[in-house]
């Protein structure tokens, strides 16, 4: 019924464009309570550590008299946690898209698992500075929200080696010398 509502208060070029909110939230739903166990394991195994890590942190930090001596190394161990965290949330969300797009899950070799760590180390430090700024002028905050959000789920599935950057369009990769020459 509410796929109806949307669909009828929508004109007629943008009907068959949308979705309404409640059928993507079921859809998520849906692909969440038929994926197999393994796949929520790979989410629960990064947030598990860093919840039970905040929450001692936390408690550590403002109950301890001698918290001052060991705050900073107690800070990057929780940083470590957040990386541990964001890393296996990115493992999660390519493996709910090659289910859904059919594919067989991604091999993971070692340069790739790093250049997702340093990826989402890069990019999700910047959250703690740049989200509560975004909330404190509030128009912006959806789209930082959203941005951070998209930078977990959309990581590359080829890992790209910076010496041999990708050629553009229509040009044409030289795999080795020209044999062609007189």
């Amino acid at each position: 019924m509410e796929n109806q509502l949307v669909v009828g208060i929508m004109s007629g070029a943008e009907k068959g464009h949308h979705k309404s909110a409640i059928l993507i939230i079921e859809e998520a739903v849906h692909i969440l309570r038929s994926s197999p166990i393994a796949l929520l394991f790979s989410y629960y195994l990064g947030s598990i550590p860093f919840v039970l890590g905040l929450l001692y942190f936390w408690a550590d930090m403002s109950r301890s008299a001698k918290a001052h001596e060991y705050g900073a190394v107690a800070a990057l161990g929780l940083a470590v946690l957040f990386v541990w965290m964001k890393y296996w949330h990115t493992v999660f969300a390519l493996r709910v898209r090659s289910r859904l797009a059919g594919e067989p899950e991604l091999t993971w070799s070692v340069s790739r698992i790093l250049s997702i760590i340093a990826t989402q180390t890069l990019i999700q430090s910047t959250r703690l500075i740049i989200m509560p700024i975004a909330a404190l002028v509030v128009v912006p905050f959806g789209y930082c929200y959203a941005f951070y959000q998209n930078a977990t789920a959309h990581v590359d599935a080829e890992i790209q080696n910076v010496n041999q950057p990708r050629p553009g369009p229509g040009v044409r990769q030289n795999d080795g010398p020209d044999r062609t020459t007189c």
